[in-house]
């Protein structure tokens, strides 16, 4: 089931608690920052993590409090500082219990996010039910300029090549967590192995209520975990609804993942066979690939000789027919696997084909 998720909400709420006589930094109104939902994709800004204003060019001395201290404008953009990560794993469930015009209504939306560099790697998927309340799992990611999809636990997982098929800029997990505009410091705390700045999150506006806790990486500025409980009725959560909607998001493994394993069912692209050195227009798919290069025939082939022997493999075959590409066949192993490499000419150089010819699993 798609559900709408109301981010906007908690930033309602919390703002209405923070009218003291600090500076009010320019609030954005709700018609300029419409409800996020699943599908959509926000822009991170920064993280402003103010106090109350110092005086200009006054020194300031790192306090540690010995109470729970109050922090305003603490994290207007909670997707902050993902971004500087090597690698991390994370997971994120926003769920719903409570009305819909009188009636129970109960969902949960779980997300799992993996990310790794070099090579940059990382794979999303979410968990939740259609319109019909069947299970329903979809997978997206990418490993270099391989971009998979599964629409389905029982699809297959699709894979293309290429920076074009991308499909724009990835959704990050964290730009669904509510932004949040005052808490509590409660103090220094190292969670999921990674020291940070514990703040406890209590706020009442017009019958809605917010409670939760929120650790900050004190390197890096990135939420580390987040739990967040808004109890609402339908002027929080939309006309018939009313009951109580939940956060819970981690970071875990933080520049602590040596790579990301393609998911299971996900096929692997060609990347065994080299290309030259001044390929172009690179493509890869499963057994197979193609590029573009400025050298010569005879360059090519030279170059493929040199590798593919490098490689562990045999020619069996050249065939050169006039008009016609000149093909080269390798084998390995026996012959249980043969390669078959395409080189054509044209106007700006060659053209290069590969496909590959695996063994059969008994």
């Amino acid at each position: 089931m798609k559900h709408t998720i109301i981010l906007y909400l908690i930033l309602n709420l919390v703002l209405a608690a923070c009218t003291s006589s600090q500076p009010t930094p320019p609030e954005q109104s709700s018609s300029q920052k419409p409800p996020v939902s699943q599908e959509s994709t926000p822009t991170s800004t920064s993280l402003a993590t103010a106090v109350a204003p110092a005086a200009p060019d006054t020194p300031q001395a790192t306090v540690v409090p010995s109470e729970p201290q109050p922090v305003a404008y603490l994290l207007p953009d909670p997707a902050v500082g993902l971004d500087q990560l090597d690698s991390y794993r994370l997971s994120l469930t926003i769920a719903f219990k409570g009305k819909r015009d009188g009636q129970p209504a109960e969902w949960d939306d779980v997300h799992t996010h993996v990310f790794s560099r070099p090579p940059a790697a990382q794979f999303t998927t979410l968990t939740t039910r259609d319109e019909n309340g069947q299970p329903l799992q979809r997978l997206s990611g990418s490993v270099d300029d391989a971009h998979y999809f599964q629409a389905g636990a029982d699809q297959p997982c699709q894979v293309r090549w290429g920076e074009s098929v991308a499909g724009g800029e990835r959704l990050n997990l964290a730009s669904l967590l509510p932004p949040i505009a005052r808490a509590t410091d409660i103090g220094q705390e190292t969670v999921n192995g990674v020291p940070a700045r514990h703040y406890s999150i209590t706020e009442e506006s017009n019958g809605a209520q917010a409670t939760g806790k929120l650790w900050i990486a004190e390197l890096g500025g990135y939420v580390v975990r987040y739990d967040l409980s808004i109890q609402a009725n339908e002027q929080f959560f939309g006309p018939g609804m009313e009951g109580t909607q939940t956060f819970q998001y981690e970071v875990n493994e933080v520049n602590a993942l040596q790579a990301v394993p393609l998911p299971a069912g996900c096929p692997t692209v060609l990347t065994e066979i080299p290309t030259l050195p001044d390929a172009l227009d690179i493509m890869r798919f499963p057994g197979s690939m193609s590029f573009a290069t400025p050298s010569s025939l005879e360059s090519a082939e030279a170059f493929y000789q040199t590798e593919m022997k490098a490689l562990g493999w045999e020619m069996l075959a050249r065939h050169a027919e006039k008009a016609q590409p000149l093909v080269l066949i390798f084998t390995r192993n026996k012959g249980e696997e043969s390669a078959l490499i395409s080189l054509k000419t044209e106007a700006a150089g060659v053209w290069v084909a590969v496909q590959m010819n695996e063994p059969t699993a008994p």
